[in-house]
């Protein structure tokens, strides 16, 4: 399954690695629901703004919504990212739970990762 992520952040990482050099010690936090080892799996485009990008006359991203368009446009733009429960955090905080910044440019997918501050290992 990690192959088929788009981005890891670096504390998702982190908790990765934690879990090969010591499988027990992780299992046994996850399973008191520790935090500090939990990790969320995260639309780097969140689903709410792809559509509302389809569905936005004014968009120059999809003008037409024949089907080549819309798997286009899902190829595009629908990347997943792995990351730690305090980084998706940091997300929320910033407002960027289900949106992009405001000034986001259409450009890059992983634009919300970089203003909240969570740095890609992948």
């Amino acid at each position: 399954m990690l192959e088929s992520l788009d981005f890891i952040s670096g504390g998702a990482a982190d908790i990765l690695s934690y879990a090969r050099q010591d499988p027990d010690g992780y299992d046994r936090l996850y399973k008191v629901r520790d935090t500090n080892v939990r990790l969320m799996v995260d639309h780097a485009v969140p689903i709410g703004v792809m559509a509302d990008m389809l569905f936005d006359s004014a968009s120059a991203v999809v003008s037409d919504l024949a089907l080549a368009d819309i798997s286009a446009h899902l190829e595009r733009w629908y990347r997943l990212g792995l990351v730690s429960h305090a980084e998706n955090g940091r997300l929320n905080a910033a407002g960027l739970a289900s949106r992009m910044p405001p000034d986001w440019d259409r450009v890059d997918p992983f634009a919300r990762y970089q203003v909240a501050g969570i740095t890609a290992f992948k």
